[in-house]
């Protein structure tokens, strides 16, 4: 009997405290273009805990009535619109303003009128190598894939020291741009060349003329733009493994890659790649210590929204090269008996060993970027 009592009292305090809450709030607002700011008709507006949805006017206008003090999630949506969730915290009616925005696929074709214009410009010739193009050239460098454009060609210093030459020009004269940072290893000397890891691209342009002194006024011969790969607002993971192998240097390379990318904006990138080759063979015989060893590695970590977004990546590249052993001359004797010999004056058996002389690349690469746009202001 006592408990049913106190289960009594419990029902008319519950009772008593639901007929006090106010619930007369009223929840007001409009929903409008982020870029132009001009109303949106026809939005919904949905209540989650009220399983209650509204509409906009053709003045974008809305209105929710009695509303009790809480907190509400709406969900908002419009015709080729971006879904947009936002928490209200009621203590009193209220008004809103919604932005959403309007014209995803009016973006990306822009994005895509721009790169045609450009690739039709007076004074602009650009060429674009895709990464199907790019795969076949895994365990290659980056000179030997750029050898594929009309016009590119390469400077070779050793097995695995390849320049980009465009229209006759290298090093200083050329530009290299990968994922927004210049690159000027190549400019140290005719013996280095990029480094950098070519799987890690998507794209690469080769850009000529006039417009390529953008990326710097000693660029004259040209720039070479290395794009990574787009980023994608929903739920998807992908990832790609490659091998090669050869005979000549009998060994090849193997890159692995994985992209995981949410829909809340949070992305993660990796690739990894190792190369090892062994001394190569002429028709006749082995040339000596021309072996070489590769490992790259790149990590990027970042969110992304389409209001703002910000992103942190890191690049190792470490390369030990073998030099041919008999192109190494004390005096112009030596060189003198190097030519007049026909074979190289140092043969050894085929071996993975890189003794000296030989070249040794560490480069890291570190940067952050953000952005973030405003209405009716820009990016």
């Amino acid at each position: 009997m006592k408990l049913q009592t106190l289960w009594l009292f419990v029902m008319l305090i519950s009772a008593s405290w639901a007929t006090a809450q106010d619930c007369t709030y009223i929840l007001e607002g409009t929903v409008k273009d982020y870029h132009d700011n001009s109303s949106l008709e026809l939005a919904t507006i949905y209540v989650e805990s009220l399983q209650k949805t509204v509409s906009t006017d053709a003045n974008g206008y809305f209105i929710l009535k009695g509303l009790c003090t809480g907190t509400y999630n709406l969900s908002i949506a419009h015709i080729d619109c971006e879904p947009k969730k936002i928490t209200v915290d009621l203590t009193g009616s209220q008004k809103i303003e919604i932005l959403l925005e309007h014209h995803v696929e009016d973006l990306q074709t822009i994005q895509v009128i721009a790169d045609v214009h450009d690739d039709h410009s007076n004074t602009q010739a650009t060429t674009r190598i895709k990464k199907e193009i790019l795969q076949n050239f895994s365990g290659a460098t980056l000179g030997d894939a750029l050898t594929s454009v009309a016009g590119v060609s390469s400077l070779k210093t050793g097995n695995s020291v390849v320049k980009p030459v465009v229209h006759g020009l290298y090093g200083s004269r050329v530009a290299i741009v990968h994922d927004g940072i210049r690159q000027q290893d190549q400019e140290w000397g005719i013996e280095h060349a990029p480094n950098i890891d070519v799987n890690t691209a998507n794209s690469i342009q080769v850009i000529k003329g006039a417009s390529a002194l953008r990326y710097g006024g000693d660029a004259i011969g040209g720039t070479i733009v290395i794009e990574p790969a787009r980023i994608i607002s929903k739920d998807t993971l992908s990832g790609s493994i490659i091998s090669q192998l050869q005979t000549n240097g009998r060994g090849g390379s193997i890159t692995g890659s994985i992209n995981n990318y949410r829909k809340s904006g949070w992305y993660q990138q990796a690739t990894v790649t190792y190369k090892r080759l062994g001394d190569y063979d002429a028709p006749d015989y082995v040339l000596s210590n021309t072996s070489s060893e590769t490992a790259a590695f790149n990590l990027g970590l970042g969110f992304k929204t389409f209001e703002f977004g910000a992103d942190l990546k890191y690049s190792y590249y470490e390369s030990s090269l073998g030099i041919l052993r008999a192109s190494h001359i004390g005096n112009a004797a030596d060189l003198v008996r190097s030519i007049n010999s026909g074979t190289p004056t140092v043969i050894n058996d085929f071996t993975y060993d890189i003794d000296v002389p030989r070249q040794e690349v560490a480069h890291h690469s570190l940067r952050f970027s953000a952005f973030k746009r405003f209405a009716g202001l820009g990016k």
